[in-house]
């Protein structure tokens, strides 16, 4: 396992258009697969360093769970509705069967 240090920010707000970072230093440890995939985002210039990287990739992580609870919400929400909206009432089983041989042997 390869280590990477990388500075965490915490409470950064918006001072005159710059960004006022309060930081402290982690230590992650990462596999080898990320450590490339981290070094290839800087070389390429996509990200200046790995500080960067690794914020990217959770403020990513961040927005995708956010993004999921909201779909999530929705579907329980929908779910809910389109339960309490339908009546089924009483099933005939026999009668239930019988219709669906008829439209396998028309099928069929």
């Amino acid at each position: 396992m390869s280590r990477l240090s990388v500075s965490a920010v915490y409470d950064a707000r918006v001072v005159h258009r710059e960004w006022d970072y309060a930081v402290t230093d982690i230590s992650v440890s990462l596999p080898p697969d990320l450590i490339r995939f981290i070094t290839a985002r800087i070389e390429s210039g996509r990200a200046t360093s790995s500080s960067d990287v690794v914020r990217d990739a959770l403020q990513f992580l961040e927005s995708a769970e956010r993004a999921k609870a909201v779909a999530q919400t929705r579907l329980q929400r929908a779910w809910s509705d389109g339960v309490a909206t339908v009546d089924v009432g009483e099933i005939d089983i026999e009668a239930l069967k019988a219709e669906a041989r008829q439209r396998l042997a028309v099928a069929g």
